[in-house]
Formats: structure tokens, sequence, C-alpha cells
């Protein structure tokens, strides 16, 4: 079956990658959207927030070439040290997305999507712990990739 969200491009070369040996997990770590803002001469907010649209398209190829795990590490401890607003808005696109692909259930059932959560959880605001474990239950059943 063939993703409607990837480009001719991207098909072709999810078809080129499927003729070899792919691995069964592949991590990401979250890195380099306030470079990338500054080279685009965007604000570093905007460049979190395409960060995280570019996370979703390479999940999207994860489905695609049937990889069955996939590590994102997107925020450090390290990363509490940086202004107050650029951590607000971070924690608010963290809510906010969560939230939406837990109330996106059909779609997560579709493609067999778990999420599994790592780290000092304790750490980040009461409302993202809430919408990651909402996001969590939602998917605790799916079984493709995780």
């Amino acid at each position: 079956m063939s993703n409607p969200d990837l480009s001719f491009s991207e098909k072709f070369l999810v078809k080129c990658l499927k003729q070899g040996e792919l691995p069964d997990h592949v991590a990401f770590i979250m890195d380099g959207n306030r470079r990338y803002a500054r080279k685009k001469r965007i604000d570093k907010l905007q460049g979190h927030d395409e960060g995280l649209q570019k996370l979703k398209q390479i999940l999207n190829w994860c489905l695609e070439l049937n990889i069955s795990h996939a590590t994102v590490f997107a925020f450090a401890i390290a990363n509490f040290q940086r202004s107050p607003d650029e951590v607000d808005h971070l924690m608010e696109l963290a809510k906010g997305k969560f939230a939406s692909m837990a109330r996106d259930k059909e779609f997560f059932q579709e493609k067999g999507v778990r999420v599994n959560l790592i780290g000092e959880f304790e750490m980040l605001r009461e409302d993202v712990r809430e919408s990651l474990s909402e996001l969590k239950y939602s998917t605790r059943d799916n079984a493709s990739i995780t």
C-alpha cells in the first residue's frame, strides 16, 4: 500500500531502499531547529514547529519502509535552560501535538502505531504529561510500529 502523504520522489526513494536490507529500529534526535530557523531567517519558534512537521514526515517514511520501531529523543533536560518563552512554546507545541495525536485514533489504529514513553516526565508540565499519558493509553493495543 502506497502512502498518499509521500511525494513522487519520496515514493521512488522508498522503492529503492526496499531493495536492500533495512533496520528494524531507527532513532532520531530532534536537534537543530534553532539553527535551521537562523539559516532560513525565521523565528526560532517557527523552526521548532517545522521540526515537528519534519518528524511526522520521517515517521511516515518509517511506516512505508515497514520499520517496526522508531525512537525519538525530543527534549533534553538542558533545554529547560532556554528562555522561558522558548520552553513554554515547546511545552505548548508538545501538549497540542500529543493531544491532537491522541484524538486521531483512527490513524494510529489504521497504521498500527503504538506510542511508548521514556524519560523524566516529572520535569514536564502537568498538562504535557497528561497529553502524553492520553496518547500512550489510546495507542496501547497497536502493534505495527512502536
